[in-house]
């Protein structure tokens, strides 16, 4: 029981970790999609 807890809380710090560079990458992008609409408006 410990150790399926223990598992799953690891697969949740990987969840969170994946969640917070696609949020990263994410903005990224749409600050890129900003710079490209100031270019061509």
């Amino acid at each position: 029981m410990v150790k399926a807890i223990q598992q799953q809380n690891n697969e949740m710090e990987l969840l969170k970790a994946e969640n917070k560079a696609l949020k990263q990458k994410q903005q990224a992008i749409e600050n890129e999609v900003l710079e490209i609409k100031k270019t061509i408006a």
